[in-house]
């Protein structure tokens, strides 16, 4: 036992080596100025935060309110925000990787734990979103630890101290919600863990009364950070924002149908898919893991082809089951080929064709992961933010690329913290609204982004902005800048 107990550490050390490896790569490429829209929004919010306006009454924002907070402090050093930022979503990988990697040690045993770190942290989606100032990989990161928590409440053999670890587990979801709504999909997950450990301990039936307390206990812990949410911010302005966009028809954004487009993204990550089915076949040989992960994968699956607009970075929900099922699946396959001779029948073909599959998708991976290094820069860009950092005083902007604001350190209206494609098309800011703002806010500057978002979806206002101030010519080309007259 002592000499298995010394193997899981050091497998334990390994893993942080790997992690703090992973931060130290990551750290050196935080540079650039976006990959999302959304860094602007997360981080004008923040900004706007930071300058003592309040989340939802003044600051216009649909997330929920934590992760907003989480980026409070890279307006301590207000020139280098958009790289604290990254830090911060950095800080949140590690976390993700850290019980992620757990979660892999327990399923898969000796170097499955290390082996999911070096998967995630290479899966492209992952590779990406760690160092993207969006909600979805502090989100999922958070709601890992808490998916561990549950494990180590199905675990404990004292039903009274395995309610203490479902009571944490229930605070980290709630913190996971109050970063992104995104992980609560994975609520259900913890429904399949008391089930598996009544069935275990009392039968499913006789089982049903401790199973309810269980699952109340874990609503506690929710209920918890809930109310703690509740205290700080007008969430009666945010539902209300939320029912306004969500009424619209959001489906209007998708290129292709969300079942289409999970389909299409399995077939293009055919080496990560059927690596994964491989590694769920392995694990089926302890049946509980195997229910686990098998309802992980499906309910992720229903949640996905129902989810509307699904945008791309949303699938990044894949990226952690998958790195725990090709961890067991590498270490498996790496067992079958030590330990027998090789045999020519279906089995051994399969194996092979599978593993051949994910190493041929290796260079196409590689290639995306260096494609993704650094954030994107738009030369127009850089122009407008020296502009605004040697022409404008502190009076408020409006544009529909808050990160420029952000960068330059400049006023932002909180009304327009926010001015997604989906606000827009759902109707929420109008061009009345715009002009409305515009003269009573009486902006210095106004900006019209190269990804056009104001000029397509609201081409009323720039023509109104057209005739009541002057524009300013550019050296290079995309933005449109105006200044009052």
């Amino acid at each position: 036992m002592k000499q298995l107990q010394n193997l899981k550490n050091k497998d334990i050390y390994l893993m942080s080596i790997a992690v703090l490896m992973f931060a130290v790569w990551q750290l050196q490429h935080i540079d650039g100025l976006r990959w999302e829209y959304d860094e602007g929004a997360y981080l004008a919010g923040a900004h706007l935060l930071n300058q003592g306006y309040s989340l939802y009454d003044e600051i216009f924002a649909v997330q929920p309110p934590l992760f907003f907070y989480s980026l409070l402090w890279a307006f301590w050093w207000p020139d280098v925000a958009v790289e604290l930022g990254r830090i911060t979503i950095i800080g949140f990988a590690m976390v993700g990787l850290t019980f992620t990697g757990l979660m892999g040690q327990k399923f898969g045993g000796r170097w499955a734990g290390l082996l999911t770190v070096l998967v995630l942290a290479w899966h492209p989606r992952f590779f990406l979103n760690s160092k993207v100032i969006i909600g979805d990989v502090p989100s999922m990161s958070v709601a890992m630890v808490a998916l561990w928590l549950g494990w180590q409440y199905h675990d404990q053999s004292s039903k009274y101290r395995g309610r203490v670890w479902l009571f944490l587990a229930g605070i980290m979801m709630g913190l996971a919600f109050s970063l992104k709504f995104l992980p609560m999909f994975l609520t259900p997950m913890f429904v399949v863990l008391i089930a598996l450990r009544q069935k275990r301990d009392n039968g499913l039936i006789d089982g049903l009364i401790d199973g309810l307390i269980d699952g109340l206990t874990f609503l506690v812990g929710l209920a918890v950070v809930g109310l703690a949410m509740l205290w700080h911010v007008d969430f009666d302005a945010f539902i209300a924002t939320n029912i306004e966009i969500r009424r619209s028809g959001l489906s209007a954004f998708a290129a292709l149908p969300s079942w289409l487009f999970v389909i299409k993204d399995l077939i293009d990550n055919f080496g990560y898919t059927s690596m994964s089915l491989l590694g769920l076949k392995f694990l089926w040989k302890n049946e509980r893991h195997g229910i686990w992960l098998d309802s992980w994968l499906i309910i992720t699956l229903i949640t996905l082809v129902n989810y509307k607009p699904l945008w791309e970075h949303l699938l990044i929900v894949w990226a952690f089951p998958q790195a725990i099922l090709i961890a067991i699946a590498i270490k498996q396959i790496t067992l079958f080929i030590k330990s027998q001779k090789p045999k020519i029948n279906f089995a051994t073909a399969t194996i092979a064709t599978i593993t051949m599959w994910f190493v041929l998708f290796l260079p196409h991976q590689f290639d995306k992961n260096m494609e993704s290094l650094v954030a994107p820069s738009h030369a127009s860009d850089a122009e407008i933010i020296g502009y605004l950092q040697d022409n404008i005083t502190d009076r408020f902007i409006i544009t529909d690329e808050p990160l420029l604001a952000v960068v330059a350190d400049k006023k932002l209206i909180p009304e327009l913290a926010d001015v997604s494609n989906v606000r827009l098309v759902a109707g929420n800011l109008d061009e009345q609204k715009l002009i409305s703002l515009t003269k009573e806010y009486k902006p210095q500057v106004i900006i019209f982004g190269w990804d056009q978002r104001f000029t397509r979806n609201r081409p009323e206002y720039l023509a109104w902005v057209k005739a009541h101030y002057v524009s300013v010519p550019l050296k290079t080309k995309g933005n449109l800048l105006f200044i009052e007259q």
